[in-house]
């Protein structure tokens, strides 16, 4: 039977966002034949009749047997493409979820069909980045076509994975996931030192190491860039978190500590692994992507004092009082890499019978979006990344 054309329409929250119809557009290749994936962010009316961004939304366009078959693959492809804009962004992207999926054969009557009722992103929008959409699609295309693609693919997804948990509490599977995709980098920084050093003895030699501690050394020397303090804490927490053998004090000190730095290192060796050049390798480098910025909602905060008897501060039929808060966006407006958005919060206090609340004050909180500043390299012979 010969293949039909399928499309797939896949999102996601983000941290990550396109203007007002742009779009990116990817070609991936596999046996099946060739495949298009195309990144749009998703606009939604304001109360003005402005528009405000919401989702990220990938449309996977492909050949495949049957939908059943085709949804489960494109969805791959498109978390493929999402953890690599992840990398190139430094922009946090949460699972992505199909939305609709259906057969688009030019030569055919009936088409199946597939549909996901997912609720719709609504309050305020999400702190985001925008890409820089020419060095995204190249390193896209230098990964798909790199001789060590799975690995790299592997490194990229711990590394999206890592963002996803870039907040408060959450330090501990950030580490974690980098140092898999330390480990899953190393065969790549060994075979690059090796070739670059000669022969692997000649490394040995030059490093004063025997061949057991050639793998941990890749790791320090190259990919932790020298920087002893990190590797060394990284690796006990890594190894103390995956055997159980260490307190999880400890284990959050470390990751608290070093998480931000680990993910510097691993993004800088995913793209100079992939051999893009400069200028575009320097552009996904600069401080315009140098923090990670993890995709999670505004944080609204109600302070405030409740006046009357202890007894009476819920409503007879609530267990406890509670300020009801409804967010708005009146109107959102977009210049350059700025988004300057007009919210109204309504706030009800839902309170017990002679209760009042009184001084309340309302705080918005999102992520940190300061420009990082990576550690100086530690002590010791520091041999960067080769492509």
């Amino acid at each position: 039977m010969a293949d039909l054309t399928f499309l797939t329409v896949l999102r996601a929250s983000s941290a990550c966002r396109l203007d007002r119809g742009e779009e990116i557009r990817l070609i991936g290749s596999e046996e099946r034949g060739t495949t298009s994936i195309v990144l749009r962010t998703r606009y939604r009316p304001t109360e003005s009749g402005s528009e405000v961004h919401r989702e990220l939304w990938l449309e996977v366009t492909g050949p495949g047997e049957s939908l059943d078959e085709a949804i489960p693959r494109h969805t791959d492809m498109a978390n493929t493409a999402v953890s690599i804009l992840t990398v190139a962004t430094n922009a946090g992207v949460d699972p992505l979820e199909v939305e609709l999926a259906f057969d688009v054969s030019p030569d055919r009557d009936e088409h199946e069909f597939f549909q996901n009722a997912i609720t719709e992103e609504i309050g305020l929008p999400r702190v985001n980045r925008h890409p820089d959409p020419e060095a995204y699609q190249e390193l896209f295309r230098h990964l798909i076509s790199s001789p060590s693609r799975d690995r790299l693919f592997r490194a990229c997804g711990q590394y999206q994975l890592a963002v996803q948990h870039f907040r408060p509490g959450s330090q501990i599977l950030a580490l974690a996931h980098l140092y898999m995709a330390m480990e899953t980098l190393t065969p790549i920084a060994k075979s690059a030192t090796i070739e670059d050093a000669g022969t692997q003895p000649e490394l040995l030699a030059r490093w004063n190491i025997d061949v057991t501690s050639l793998d941990p050394e890749i790791r320090r020397r190259v990919l932790f860039q020298g920087n002893d303090q990190a590797y060394r804490e990284a690796k006990k927490a890594s190894d103390g978190f995956e055997h159980g053998y260490l307190d999880f004090e400890t284990i959050k000190q470390y990751s608290a500590t070093h998480h931000t730095a680990v993910a510097h290192y691993v993004r800088n060796a995913i793209i100079q692994f992939s051999g893009l050049a400069d200028p575009l390798a320097s552009r996904l480098l600069s401080p315009r992507f140098s923090r990670p910025l993890p995709s999670i909602p505004m944080a609204k905060y109600v302070r405030g004092v409740l006046h009357g008897d202890v007894s009476k501060l819920a409503q007879e039929d609530m267990a406890y009082p509670y300020v009801r808060v409804e967010t708005i966006v009146k109107s959102a407006s977009y210049s350059d890499a700025t988004v300057d958005v007009t919210p109204e919060f309504r706030v009800t206090p839902v309170v017990g019978e002679g209760i009042t609340a009184r001084d309340l004050n309302f705080e918005v909180w999102g992520p940190d979006t300061a420009t990082y500043e990576p550690p100086g390299q530690g002590i010791g012979e520091v041999e960067a990344p080769k492509a």
